[in-house]
């Protein structure tokens, strides 16, 4: 059982402390990411977003950073009940459940775009994987949009576009081209330690590690959600290492 000594504020707490509606709702939506991540993003949303009271909040990390961000435009505009976070997500208030549900619905509408076909998987290829042992088939064939789409793969080879992504895969891309599957392997990733979550294979598909977590499994699907819906001639705001 787990004990109260051992329980942790959020670190979206200070956040939350600073929104003025009852109700607060903060999801990283695939359709908000796909924007947010966009240098033209909070052009681009002003006729989407027309005749709600909504503000684009440019990137912060997480906790007192982004809650002052937060806190300045509030001040000024208190009538505000979305937010879209920059390479981070969505915020919507307001004073009871039920309108807070209803809105975002509304706000989710106005966001939705629809994702781009995608080549299927070559199977040949990724049964070499397979032949590793801790390696294996996703059981989402969307995954696989990660290693036949070209555009999704320019844009993770640029960087990471939000935080949750490079808390749970890590801060670059396990990208190999087909023919250096079996040597990448064999040097690299058939280790007991130090493999990555996930493997992408140019023109070819992705393979899991088993020891995948499930965090880091549904960080996954959201992320292919966001690049498939995001134009490979998009210009994108990157996140930058720390040092």
């Amino acid at each position: 059982m787990l004990q109260m000594t051992q329980l942790r504020p959020s670190i979206e707490t200070a956040m939350h402390a600073v929104l003025r509606h009852r109700v607060a709702l903060h999801v990283h939506s695939v359709n908000a990411i796909a924007w947010a991540i966009r240098l033209d993003g909070p052009d681009r949303l002003t006729e989407r977003l027309a005749g709600l009271h909504w503000q684009w909040i440019p990137y912060a990390a997480s906790g007192k950073p982004l809650a002052r961000e937060i806190e300045k435009v509030v001040a000024c505009r208190p009538e505000t009940d979305v937010l879209i976070l920059g390479n981070h997500g969505l915020v919507v208030g307001g004073p009871d459940c039920h309108t807070v549900e209803k809105l975002l619905c509304e706000v989710e509408r106005r966001l939705a775009i629809t994702p781009r076909r995608f080549p299927k998987p070559d199977t040949t290829v990724l049964a070499m994987i397979a032949r590793f042992s801790r390696w294996q088939f996703p059981d989402f064939d969307l995954l696989h949009a990660l290693g036949t789409d070209a555009a999704s793969r320019k844009i993770l080879r640029g960087g990471v576009l939000y935080p949750c992504q490079a808390i749970f895969l890590g801060p670059t891309m396990p990208l190999l081209p087909a023919t250096a599957v079996i040597s990448k392997f064999t040097e690299r990733w058939n280790a007991p330690g130090g493999t990555p979550a996930f493997v992408a294979v140019e023109r070819s598909g992705v393979m899991l590690n088993e020891k995948m977590t499930s965090a880091e499994r549904a960080t996954l699907h959201g992320l292919v959600q966001v690049t498939l819906r995001t134009e490979e001639s998009a210009r994108l705001r990157y996140l930058k290492r720390r040092k």
